[in-house]
């Protein structure tokens, strides 16, 4: 990797003060300041967890240790230092608040952009999208695995492979069923969900694919003048592709792009 020198970076942050709508693509390097390790390292999340497999679909929920370890996981995660927001945070509200970030497209899942910037725990298919959009989740949110209710601000520490967490609104949907005069419905109707981690995980499908989809597009329409990518190395082939895109359009445009990363991306056919 190229020596940055004093230089280049006055240059960065010219550029930078002349772009009016950024986009930032940003990933888990950005939480190493709150103590959270990097997931790919030996010492890291994975690395202690048993690799991979502890954020992999198909792996997490099929037995008690793999749930339970998942669900520490999560715990941590939400358990990191948070008592200072990070600096590069507080950057990027400075941006906001001067009216140029565009979008920041956030792969952490540890909510702390949730305190400081605009963010949805739905993102809509159509316009308008807040700043942040979450790709990938975040463990301060549960999800029902049978009516897809979200409930923000959930409290991690209750997730336990002993016991489920019932959901609130299949609950209310099955006694408003079953109170009325209505004909009755199929056993399976009357399932009541579980509450699980807002996580999207290896080899799941992301449901909110096409929400994000058409949020770049739109981005991409209102001719971004700057792209950051920083604390990622763009493994996961949505992320690297949406960061491909964003950054060949701006150098056709001679318009600056900038990696902030102590790793090179990775190879992607």
């Amino acid at each position: 990797m190229d020596t940055i020198s004093q230089e280049d970076v006055r240059r960065a942050f010219d550029d930078l003060a002349r772009s009016q709508r950024i986009i930032v693509i940003a990933g888990a390097g950005m939480g190493t300041s709150r103590g959270i390790p990097d997931f790919r390292s030996k010492t890291g999340l994975f690395g202690k967890s048993g690799g991979k497999d502890s954020f992999d679909i198909t792996q997490v929920y099929q037995t008690k240790a793999s749930t339970d370890r998942f669900y520490k996981l999560v715990q941590t995660i939400h358990q990191a230092p948070s008592e200072e927001i990070p600096s590069i945070y507080k950057f990027f509200k400075a941006l906001q608040d001067k009216g140029c970030l565009l979008r920041i497209y956030q792969q952490n899942i540890d909510g702390l952009d949730a305190r400081i910037l605009e963010s949805d725990v739905d993102i809509p298919v159509k316009p308008p999208w807040k700043t942040v959009i979450r790709m990938h989740g975040d463990v301060s949110v549960a999800k029902c695995d049978t009516c897809h209710t979200k409930y923000p601000a959930f409290d991690p520490m209750r997730y336990s492979s002993a016991e489920d967490i019932p959901c609130d609104a299949c609950s209310h949907h099955r006694n408003v069923r079953a109170s009325s005069n209505r004909r009755p419905m199929r056993a399976c109707a009357y399932q009541v969900g579980k509450l699980l981690p807002w996580v999207v995980m290896y080899n799941e499908h992301n449901p909110d694919l096409e929400a994000i989809s058409n949020c770049s597009i739109h981005d991409l329409k209102a001719r971004p003048d700057a792209i950051i990518v920083i604390g990622t190395t763009l493994r996961i082939q949505a992320t690297h592709t949406l960061a491909r895109v964003l950054c060949l359009t701006a150098r056709r445009r001679k318009l600056p792009t900038f990696w902030i990363s102590n790793e090179m991306p990775a190879k992607k056919d």
